[in-house]
């Protein structure tokens, strides 16, 4: 089965009303499928949800009417006339009132703002297909009346009806998506990161529902509540009501939780690949380059203004893509990097290693810097392989830098930034450089360039190099690269950088 016949099938299976070859083979896709594994937990929970709010509304019923006895029913006059009870009528009329009321409560439970998704029946295993005897509680299905109605307008933000929109499937029979207004009581219930990003989906689908969103801010109580709405609130950030929320939240709120989101928020991009800064409870938010300027200098004036420093680092997380002309983002990252706090610290120093400074300059000078750990200055040395004049700063390290770290880290970076001065720099440290780490790490650079001079210097350090590690390292690359050099050799090499 394929992604999309098992999420078909999930709700049959959460209900347990699906065969032993479906369960069998569903089962077996979820143990190596983990997105569709998470949404089968998640179908599983809302099923326990809705039977738990069922068992307590039945209990409540039972309480209500254990109190009612039934009239006795008066003796037969002889054996053969038999008097009709007089409370059958009253017996009756009780009996259709708790039906009537079990059908009511479990009606508005299916469709309140629990937004619990009804299962469709695609999908759906029925006990005759899979030879199963049907449940006792379990009624036919009855035919549906056709009646004529008059045509109603479609609102994307309710949990029964969803616009057409990118990302809606068009298919018949198969499940639409929640509306936002049925989404954010699933997510407010079970904060996930899958709700989380069916949540944005949703706002994305219907940004009609931001002036609702809002409103539902400032009313919730609960400070995580209330953090987790300021997280969704990022699909429509760039509107001009939502923006100024934001910020009002960032600069006046009380709660640390909610300022973090806000932050984290205004710098979310649906078009993001790969980068993802984490904010409460775990939740992980893409951001991208914020192309507001105004509102990208707020943000850097409220990370230096703000004391809390979780806060801080989630502040310069999400605004460490968005370096622009004149490198203002990078001298003001450069300030927080040298913090007291090794939270913000770490922050902005990983900021700047992800998103390195046109001027690389910059960068040197952190590197430099000794008030610096060496652990956090030699992530900074790979920012610098993107720079113009790389191999000429990589070299300067590895030739001045007093810290091994820093040297193992510019020979490793060269890698980057490959051309024949790059070989040199490293045939030149392989040869002369006195740190046994140093010249292991030239070993690995150079068992990838395939060249001839490559495989002399690599013969020549198996030879007559100090370190035994470093030896036999580089015997092994010289056997594996002549045998690559060989014309007639079906080894395939190990990589092509010769530069020439």
């Amino acid at each position: 089965m394929n992604c999309r016949e098992v999420g078909s099938r999930l709700q049959a299976l959460a209900d347990d009303q699906i065969g032993p070859a479906h369960r069998r083979a569903v089962e077996e896709h979820l143990e190596g499928c983990a997105r569709c594994a998470e949404a089968a937990r998640e179908a599983r929970q809302n099923v326990s949800f809705l039977v738990e709010r069922l068992a307590h509304l039945r209990k409540a019923i039972q309480t209500d009417l254990s109190g009612l006895q039934a009239p006795a029913i008066s003796p037969p006059r002889n054996n053969t006339e038999v008097t009709e009870p007089r409370s059958k009528v009253p017996l009756v009329i009780i009996a259709v009132a708790v039906l009537i009321t079990l059908a009511a409560a479990a009606f508005f439970l299916l469709n309140d703002d629990n937004g619990v998704e009804e299962p469709t029946d695609q999908g759906r295993i029925t006990p005759t297909e899979t030879g199963e005897r049907p449940k006792r509680d379990q009624r036919p299905e009855q035919p549906t009346r056709t009646t004529r109605e008059p045509p109603r307008a479609v609102d994307p933000s309710d949990s029964t009806t969803v616009a057409p929109g990118p990302g809606i499937p068009g298919k018949t029979g198969q499940p639409a998506p929640l509306g936002i207004a049925a989404m954010l009581p699933v997510l407010r219930n079970r904060p996930t990161q899958g709700n989380l990003e069916r949540a944005w989906e949703a706002l994305a689908r219907n940004p009609g529902y931001t002036p609702r969103l809002l409103a539902r801010i400032e009313n919730a109580e609960d400070t995580m509540t209330r953090a987790v709405l300021v997280l969704v609130l990022g699909a429509d950030h760039r509107s001009e009501d939502a923006r100024a929320t934001l910020f009002r939240l960032l600069a006046e709120d009380g709660a640390p939780e909610v300022r973090t989101a806000a932050g984290a928020a205004m710098a979310w991009s649906a078009e993001a690949t790969g980068q993802k800064i984490p904010t409460i409870r775990g939740l992980m938010v893409p951001v991208g380059p914020i192309e507001d300027r105004a509102s990208l200098k707020k943000l850097l004036v409220a990370a230096e203004a703000e004391r809390d420093p979780t806060v801080v680092a989630t502040l310069i997380r999400a605004v460490g893509p968005s370096e622009g002309p004149g490198g203002e983002i990078s001298s003001r990252l450069v300030e927080l990097a040298r913090s007291e706090s090794v939270v913000v610290r770490d922050a902005a120093l990983a900021a700047l290693s992800a998103s390195p400074p046109a001027d690389s300059r910059i960068i040197l000078r952190l590197i430099e810097d000794t008030s610096l750990p060496v652990a956090s200055r030699a992530a900074l040395v790979h920012g610098l392989a993107g720079s113009r004049d790389a191999v000429a700063h990589l070299s300067r390290i590895i030739r001045r830098a007093e810290e091994v770290p820093l040297q193992v880290a510019a020979v490793d970076a060269l890698k980057e930034c490959w051309d024949r001065y790059a070989r040199i720099e490293l045939l030149e440290t392989l040869r002369s450089s006195t740190a046994p780490e140093v010249r292991r790490a030239a070993v690995g650079v150079l068992s990838f360039d395939p060249s001839k001079a490559s495989l002399e210097a690599l013969q020549r350090a198996a030879r007559d190099d100090d370190d035994p590690g470093t030896r036999q390292e580089a015997r092994q690359a010289a056997i594996e690269m002549k045998r690559a050099l060989e014309p007639d050799s079906d080894t395939p090499t190990r990589g092509n950088r010769s530069g020439d």
